[in-house]
C-alpha cells in the first residue's frame, strides 16, 4: 500500500468503517511507516478529543416556538422554499465550527516527515539520502536553480561544482531544479523531478570520490554490489524505495515514495 492510499483510509480506519481485507492492508502499512503512524494518531486523537469535549445542546421550548413561527412567517412571505432544521440536531451548530478549529489548527502546519534508518551511521551516504528527502518532503529545502532543461541546470550548477556534472533523464518524469552541497568534505550535486504528483529525489557523487576516504561512505556489501552490476536497491520502509545507480562513474541515489518497481521504470539505459 502506497501512502497516498493509506492516507485516503485514515478516517474510515479511525471510525472502525474498512472490511477485513483493507483493516489487513491497512495495520501492516501502519507498522512499517512512521509517518503514517504519526498521521493516524493525529486523526485518531482530535477525533477523540472533539467527541469528548462536545456535547448536544438542546434549546429551550419556548425557543423552539419562536423560531418554527418565525420561520413560517418568513417562509409566507419568501420565494424561497427553506426547509426546517429539526431542532434537535442544532448542536452541530457548535461541534462542526469547533471541529473545523481544530483541524485547522492541526493541519496548518507541515507534516513531518522521517524515514530514520537507525542502523545507518549520520554520515553514511543512504542516510544523508533519507535526510535530505526528509526535508523536501516537508517543504523545508530550497531548489537553489528552477528549470525543466537539463542542460541549463549543468550550466548553473557547474559554477559551484569542480568535478563533470551529468543530470540524468528520468523516463517520464518533469526535472523540477537543483543545488549542490557537501557533505562531510565531499560536494553532492542534488535534482529534483516530479511523476505527476509524485516527487523523486537524485543525489550525485563521483563514485570515484566517494572510495577515497570513509568519511562520507557506503556499505562495502553495497559498493561490491554496484562495481558488479551498476545497482543496488536498499529497502528500509515499505512506502519509500532508494536505488543507487552506477553510471560512467557517477553514483545517484534516487529515492521515491513509490514501490521499487515503478522508479526502476524511471531509469534511462546505462551508458
Amino acid at each position: 500500500m502506497k501512502c497516498k492510499d493509506f492516507l485516503e483510509l485514515i478516517s474510515s480506519a479511525v471510525d472502525n468503517q474498512l472490511n477485513e481485507n483493507e483493516k489487513l492492508i491497512f495495520n501492516e502499512h501502519l507498522k512499517v511507516c512512521p509517518r503514517c503512524k504519526r498521521e493516524y494518531e493525529l486523526e485518531r486523537v482530535t477525533k477523540s478529543f472533539v467527541s469528548s469535549v462536545c456535547h448536544p445542546v438542546y434549546p429551550p421550548d419556548s425557543l423552539k416556538e419562536k423560531i418554527v413561527f418565525q420561520i413560517n412567517n418568513f417562509k409566507s412571505q419568501s420565494i424561497f422554499n427553506i426547509p426546517f432544521l429539526n431542532p434537535k440536531k442544532m448542536y452541530w451548530y457548535l461541534i462542526l465550527p469547533i471541529s473545523i478549529i481544530i483541524v485547522i489548527l492541526i493541519f496548518s502546519s507541515k507534516s513531518e516527515h522521517n524515514h530514520l534508518v537507525k542502523n545507518l551511521s549520520e554520515n553514511n551516504l543512504i542516510r544523508v539520502n533519507y535526510t535530505h528527502f526528509d526535508e523536501i518532503l516537508a517543504g523545508n529545502q530550497e531548489i537553489a536553480v528552477e528549470t525543466s532543461n537539463p542542460a541549463f541546470l549543468e550550466t548553473k550548477l557547474q559554477e559551484n561544482y569542480d568535478g563533470n556534472i551529468s543530470i540524468p533523464h528520468l523516463n517520464n518524469c518533469e526535472l523540477i531544479g537543483g543545488w549542490t552541497t557537501e557533505e562531510y568534505g565531499k560536494k553532492i550535486i542534488h535534482t529534483l523531478y516530479k511523476d505527476k504528483d509524485e516527487l523523486i529525489y537524485c543525489s550525485q557523487i563521483n563514485f570515484n570520490d566517494l572510495l577515497k576516504d570513509t568519511q562520507l561512505y557506503l556499505e562495502h556489501k553495497i559498493v561490491e554490489k554496484l562495481k558488479e552490476s551498476g545497482k543496488y536497491i536498499h529497502k528500509d520502509f515499505e512506502c519509500c524505495s532508494v536505488i543507487l545507480w552506477l553510471n560512467n562513474s557517477q553514483l545517484y541515489v534516487i529515492t521515491a515514495e513509490m514501490d521499487t518497481n515503478t522508479l526502476l521504470s524511471h531509469l534511462p539505459e546505462r551508458r
